[in-house]
């Protein structure tokens, strides 16, 4: 018989629970999408005034950056694998990658006229998948910021893009 243990966070302290941000000027209901890192120590969050939130969960729990959008209503957001970028989709088909190391926007993204309700970075890290209203998933290289793919097929919108460990397969609905 395998014995349960309870989920505990990077400090051992249990998982379940309330996370207390701190006074970071957010006020209830901004916080509209959120992303955890794999290993647990970035928490990043969208708003409904554009704006992206990165928080270090292991220092203090403290914001380390803020970044900006062209106002559109921020609808999804990942995390790549090992932190270095957030991405983030927009009500209005706007697709960002950000680089957390140096606090800079990265790539703003085309392709995407229509609202972005999933975003995916791929295990290795290469390759971001956007999707939404427009019922395609659009496939960017992160380091150049290039569209690569779009894969059609679906007959609605997609809520939700997952990759396989492995990054072979893209999973969407």
């Amino acid at each position: 018989m395998v014995k349960k243990q309870p989920a505990q966070d990077l400090k051992g302290q249990s998982r379940f629970g309330r996370l207390k941000m701190g006074n970071d000027g957010n006020k209830a209901g901004e916080i509209w999408a959120i992303a955890l890192s794999e290993n647990g120590q970035y928490l990043a969050a969208t708003s409904y005034d554009g704006r992206i939130n990165v928080w270090d969960n292991i220092e203090d729990r403290k914001k380390i950056r803020k970044y900006e959008t062209k106002g559109s209503f921020g609808m999804a957001i990942d995390l790549s694998v090992d932190g270095r970028f957030t991405a983030s989709g927009h009500e209005n088909g706007g697709v960002y990658i950000f680089n957390n190391d140096t606090g800079r926007l990265l790539h703003s993204l085309p392709g995407l006229f229509k609202a972005v309700r999933a975003i995916a970075f791929s295990p290795g890290g290469k390759l971001l998948a956007a999707a939404g209203d427009a019922r395609v998933i659009a496939l960017y290289d992160v380091s150049t910021g290039e569209q690569v793919a779009n894969l059609i097929g679906h007959g609605a919108w997609i809520f939700s893009l997952d990759w396989s460990f492995t990054g072979e397969f893209l999973l969407s609905g």
